[in-house]
């Protein structure tokens, strides 16, 4: 939902980083050519057919072909679908639940940023 990336970008540049939306995976590896980025959030749920781990996936995947270094990631979801936190659980990337409390967010941004 557009409006949702719109708060939270709007939201963690509040808090003085900066931060790119996007609403398609081909954007992403569109800017992961042109810029250097440090984390990478995305929501789990993305459409029909697609998910935020196999997303991620193809991001690591593209980021290694061109020999850049990977970038950290996690995921952020709505479900409590067993199915789905399994499949989060099993790939390599932190996740947080929704609803996202600020101050959470803030505090495992700010952790990540400081190690790495």
């Amino acid at each position: 939902d557009e409006l949702i990336l719109d708060a939270i970008v709007s939201q963690i540049n509040n808090w003085g980083a900066q931060v790119v939306g996007v609403t398609t995976p081909e954007d992403a590896l569109r800017l992961l050519d042109e810029k250097e980025f440090k984390l990478i959030l995305s929501d789990y749920q993305l459409g029909e057919n697609i998910n935020g781990v196999s997303v991620l996936n193809d991001i690591g995947a593209h980021l290694e072909a061109r020999g850049k270094k990977s970038i950290h990631s996690f995921i952020i979801t709505a479900s409590l679908d067993e199915e789905i936190l399994n499949d989060i659980k099993e790939s390599k990337y932190d996740y947080m639940a929704k609803p996202l409390k600020p101050a959470k967010l803030r505090a495992k941004i700010e952790f990540i940023f400081k190690n790495i």
